[in-house]
């Protein structure tokens, strides 16, 4: 009587195959069939009119303890293209993967110029920056400081820092940025936005806004109803003052 052979063998193989194809996901690396990294397959550039681009931050975390304080972490920009993995989430694609495929236009962002191919409705509005004041034109997964070091992006607040010194010292200080959580950190801690939170990293300034109601606070009101009767009533007695003196 022979012995059935052992399936346990083919159970591995599967198990391996399954980890070689999701490991990109367990392993902090794209999962990307377009990316030069995937075995033997050379980078090309994806549809432009299938792609999204993400800003990499608003990261949603929970409170700290009382008593801590925690900068919103934020993430390293990617492509989402019109790739679907297996379990049905877009596929991811560095920006290194269409970028290292083609030289670094260093006019780019200069006079409003941006690139037209890959970044249609870019608002750029930020001095007279380029594209690679602040991108890395050796490695577009990174930013770079004015010293020409290479800098990640979930550090962008210290990149922002070298041009917005007083913005800096204010938020150090607690006086600039949003925030969630307690004022009181004895009570509760505290989450604070990074620059990007708030900013757009290309076109940063706000919109200046006109407040459309009056203020509905009712002191504010009463003070400004005793502040209008006191100007009535002191243009009454300037003018009684001004009748004597023609008597």
């Amino acid at each position: 009587m022979t012995r059935p052979r052992s399936s346990l063998p083919a159970v591995f193989a599967v198990c391996v195959l399954l980890i070689s194809v999701g490991g990109g996901a367990l392993s902090g690396t794209t999962n990307d069939p377009l990316s030069p990294a995937s075995a033997g397959v050379p980078a090309r550039a994806p549809d432009p009119a299938a792609i999204t681009i993400t800003r990499g931050t608003a990261v949603n975390v929970p409170l700290p303890p009382a008593g801590q304080v925690l900068v919103r972490p934020s993430r390293t920009p990617v492509v989402l293209s019109s790739e679907l993995t297996y379990t049905g989430e877009p596929v991811t694609v560095t920006c290194g993967t269409c970028h290292t495929t083609r030289p670094a236009n260093l006019q780019n962002g200069q006079e409003g110029r941006v690139p037209a191919e890959f970044h249609q409705g870019l608002q750029y509005r930020h001095g007279a920056q380029s594209c690679v004041s602040c991108h890395n034109a050796a490695n577009f997964d990174t930013l770079r400081r004015a010293d020409g070091r290479a800098i990640a992006f979930p550090e962008a607040k210290e990149l922002c820092s070298q041009c917005h010194g007083p913005q800096a010292r204010d938020y150090a200080a607690g006086a600039h940025g949003g925030m969630q959580g307690s004022w009181d950190l004895s009570k509760g801690g505290r989450v604070r936005n990074t620059c990007t939170d708030c900013h757009d990293p290309h076109s940063p300034k706000f919109v200046q806004l006109r407040p459309v109601f009056a203020p509905v606070d009712k002191g504010a009101r009463e003070q400004a109803a005793r502040a209008a009767a006191h100007a009535a009533h002191s243009a009454e007695h300037g003018a009684a003052q001004e009748d004597k003196s023609h008597e």
